[in-house]
């Protein structure tokens, strides 16, 4: 289970440069996080959860300086000694700086995201050109306030990118039968609790040979979604959108092309992955849902239609 909700978190934050193509994904703290030693100040600059790197400065000091290793550990845990913890970072790259500040990122694996989810430390072995070595401690994730994160450049109210496969079965009609729609891309952003969003992909019609329901469509939806009520790591949401469904009938040439559209109204169980105390909660961390919805399809009449989902957002 761990591997897979590091995979979803993966496929929900990873993408966020999908939305914002030339700003990469970069969560920075709200208030400074820094540490101290024989004139040597070492700050954690940002994270970038997409690719699992901590940024660190080090400040200050006369001799040549080296930053020989990170680690992560979640606070109490039975982890090792002071800078030989297992959550260690599998490289350090020196990255450009300006003036006296070094800069360095800090390259670990996915774990990392296992170990944000309760409060963290960041451990930093520093290391001067003649050889003397200091461990510091700053801390990284945690539930208290001066522990928060933001992300560049959009603050809480952060993009999100899903994907989802959708059955829907209508109700008393003879100008539709069941069919499958799969949106290969969901873009949006949250404003607060509520996600905002629109989305397309493609569908078909489930029938038999020769029926003149038999169609291709291109569904196309923009709507909003509100998560009033969160138990855990389970969300409640509620959710309203309007479908567009420009439609191809294969076996109906008096139908032909059609233009299928109409409101949904939906309900959706949410489950999320990841709780990474500090950066995101809630919803905005990441969700994988199933959802219920009822429909109506219009023009000639309209048909009612019901609709079960499982996406990822």
């Amino acid at each position: 289970m761990r591997g897979w909700s590091s995979s979803a978190w993966v496929v929900v934050a990873g993408v966020i440069s999908g939305v914002g193509a030339c700003t990469a994904p970069t969560f920075r703290p709200l208030h400074p996080r820094r540490a101290e030693a024989d004139g040597q100040q070492v700050e954690i600059a940002g994270a970038d959860l997409r690719r699992f790197v901590v940024e660190i400065d080090v400040r200050g000091g006369t001799a040549p300086l080296r930053l020989e290793g990170a680690w992560v550990w979640t606070v109490g845990a039975v982890d090792g000694a002071p800078c030989a913890r297992r959550g260690a970072a599998r490289s350090i790259a020196p990255a450009p700086a300006a003036g006296p500040d070094r800069a360095f990122d800090a390259q670990f694996d996915r774990p990392l995201l296992d170990l944000l989810e309760g409060p963290s430390n960041l451990e930093v072995r520093l290391a001067s050109g003649e050889g003397n070595a200091r461990c510091l401690s700053l801390p990284l994730s945690g539930p208290d306030p001066d522990l928060a994160w933001t992300l560049d450049p959009w603050g809480q109210n952060r993009p999100f990118v899903g994907h989802a496969v959708t059955l829907w079965f209508p109700l008393g009609t003879d100008r539709h039968s069941d069919g499958a729609d799969l949106v290969l891309l969901r873009l949006g952003r949250w404003w607060g609790p509520v996600r905002l969003g629109a989305g397309t992909g493609v569908g078909l019609t489930c029938c038999g040979h020769g029926d003149p329901n038999a169609a291709f469509a291109i569904p196309i939806a923009v709507g909003a979604e509100i998560f009033p009520l969160l138990i855990g790591r389970v969300a409640l949401g509620l959710g309203a959108s309007y479908q567009v469904r420009p439609s191809w009938f294969f076996n109906d040439s008096s139908r032909g092309f059609e233009l299928v559209h109409g409101p949904v109204g939906s309900i959706e169980l949410a489950y999320l992955p990841h709780q990474l105390r500090g950066f995101l909660t809630g919803p905005q961390s990441g969700t994988v849902g199933l959802s219920f919805s009822v429909g109506r399809w219009l023009p000639d009449g309209g048909a009612t239609v019901l609709g079960a989902s499982l996406s990822i957002n």
